[in-house]
């Protein structure tokens, strides 16, 4: 694993974090803007959450964000990102960044659909992002066995929360599954009214300190269904 000497100190995480997406030559087509990697990372560092999860990888951006977070407390356990076209849509670029970055030991890469990972997986998370496919279909899938594997006081982060496939799994996991929304961004009442008409004020409502497209939930208990 990476040297324990290369940890930056607690109060430097912010910078690391800046400054590793500025080194991004693929920093303009990254799904995740640096407002929401910083979201990310702080979610991570403040809590010191340990095992990390990530689906979509593409320019890595987000993933480079988690990991400098969780070497700001000296945890060196890999970060796990799922993407299946990592090489044949992103070019591999994902992972020239995390190479150039210095991050290659802290990474664990697979090259297989979400759908096929995440209900044969063990353990459990302490927190997931979710940025992959944004089909109806795989948002929800990839919702449901998230919340399985995500431990009770977890976190999870889900990108672009105003497309209607992404809503329709938020409104699953709050209204449902039971989380809460943690605020990451100041109040922004003219977004709440425009997507109050696209997807609902309740909605709009709950999501509108959200950095950017990005939501951070927690979860709050464990939740199984029932008819």
């Amino acid at each position: 694993m990476t040297d324990s000497t290369s940890v930056p100190p607690a109060t430097e995480w912010r910078e690391r974090v800046a400054a590793d997406y500025a080194k991004n030559r693929y920093t303009a087509g990254t799904s995740v803007s640096l407002a929401e990697s910083l979201a990310i990372a702080a979610c991570v560092a403040d809590n010191r959450l340990e095992r990390t999860l990530e689906i979509g990888f593409a320019h890595a951006g987000s993933a480079a964000a988690i990991i400098a977070a969780k070497r700001s407390n000296a945890i060196f356990n890999r970060h796990i990102v799922l993407d299946p076209y990592q090489i044949s849509h992103s070019g591999s670029r994902g992972l020239e960044v995390i190479e150039e970055l210095g991050y290659s030991d802290d990474l664990d890469f697979n090259e297989v659909p979400s759908e096929e990972y995440l209900p044969r997986c063990a353990g459990t998370f302490d927190f997931i992002l979710i940025d992959g496919g944004h089909g109806l279909g795989q948002a929800m899938v990839d919702a449901f066995y998230c919340d399985r594997l995500l431990k009770i006081g977890g976190y999870m982060a889900v990108d672009d929360i105003f497309m209607p496939s992404t809503a329709h799994s938020l409104r699953f996991l709050i209204d449902e599954c039971g989380y809460k929304v943690i605020p990451s961004g100041p109040s922004r009442p003219l977004r709440q009214l425009k997507y109050s008409f696209k997807l609902g004020v309740s909605y709009a409502s709950k999501l509108g300190r959200s950095t950017e497209g990005l939501a951070i939930l927690k979860k709050t208990r464990d939740y199984r269904g029932g008819y």
